[in-house]
């Protein structure tokens, strides 16, 4: 996948169209956390759901948030992720889950209507309540389409590019080979590496300066110093000699 330019961030498409920053993530924040729920409604593993949070961020960079359906779009990049890490599931499990995940969404918006920037939180979500949730064949069968058709859209807008490289693989190659030997710390950095998914650095910054971020932060909160390495290289050089702090600071910055 192709970087995008920083000064793309600091003038989204969703700004342009009189979104407002702070609103913008906020929106975003909404449709990666119903992203991550629904994905762990399913059980996918963490890196396909990260997988459709990326797809959907590159999606968002050409789109204002006003003029698509967000969780639609979002719950459709799960789907397509699922299907790409061969976790298939028949469509109508994905529709009907996406029903019931966004009934909980609606009633919780309602509730909270004058609160701009409420977050719906999916604790309420189960088997039970999936089970019993009621819907018609009619819905069913609008939301299949819809889901067919924002997965076409979805996949001309990224150029159906799905090579898509995360940075939790350079958290696994320090994890088979302890360039940095803490295991609680690395735990804290893939934690900050899901913190990272809510923010759309995935489309500015290479993977492994991305991991390096997320171990610079847990380093700070664990009040960890890191080790030179064996040719007495610095630790941000692990993955390259060419990246440089600055860089890493940069990117922990922005997380």
């Amino acid at each position: 996948m192709k970087l995008m330019l920083l000064e793309e961030w600091a003038d989204s498409i969703h700004q342009k169209d009189g979104i407002s920053k702070d609103k913008e993530r906020q929106m975003r924040f909404e449709v990666v956390s119903f992203m991550t729920y629904y994905g762990i409604f399913f059980k996918l593993p963490q890196i396909t759901i990260a997988k459709g949070i990326h797809i959907f961020h590159q999606v968002s960079m050409q789109i204002s948030f006003k003029k698509f359906d967000r969780l639609l779009y979002g719950a459709s990049c799960i789907f397509l992720a699922s299907k790409l890490d061969d976790y298939p599931k028949p469509i109508k499990e994905f529709t009907r889950a996406f029903d019931y995940m966004h009934t909980i969404h609606k009633k919780q918006m309602v509730i909270n209507v004058n609160n701009a920037y409420f977050e719906p939180s999916y604790s309420e979500i189960s088997e039970e309540g999936y089970k019993a949730h009621k819907i018609d064949s009619k819905r069913q069968a609008e939301l299949e389409e819809k889901f067919c058709g924002t997965e076409c859209e979805v996949l001309k807008l990224i150029g159906y590019d799905l090579a898509i490289e995360l940075p939790y693989q350079y958290l696994d190659m320090i994890k088979k080979n302890p360039i940095i030997p803490d295991a609680a710390l690395l735990k804290v950095a893939n934690n900050f590496l899901n913190d990272s998914m809510r923010t759309i650095v995935c489309l500015y910054y290479e993977p492994r300066v991305i991991a390096l971020a997320a171990l610079n932060l847990a380093s700070n909160f664990c009040n960890y110093k890191f080790p030179t390495l064996e040719d007495q290289q610095p630790w941000y050089t692990c993955f390259g000699d060419d990246v440089t702090i600055e860089l890493v600071e940069e990117v922990t910055f922005n997380i």
